[in-house]
């Protein structure tokens, strides 16, 4: 299983992603995140295998 954190900040926009990746096998969401601060913090607690992150990321954060 791959773990997935889902960042965007439109609620609408994460909800598109978590249906379209729900459909995937072998995909878990592990949660979401509506900036990048959320995303560094869910990151340090859960350790997702990977960030759904369309458009740029958060210009003062180094991820």
């Amino acid at each position: 299983m791959i773990r997935v954190l889902i960042a965007d900040d439109h609620a609408i926009v994460r909800e598109g992603l978590k249906q379209v990746l729900a459909a995937g096998e072998g995909i878990t969401m592990d949660g979401e995140a509506a900036n990048g601060h959320e995303v560094m913090e869910q990151t340090r607690r859960d350790g997702p295998d990977r960030h759904a992150r369309p458009g740029r990321t958060h210009p003062r954060l180094k991820l």
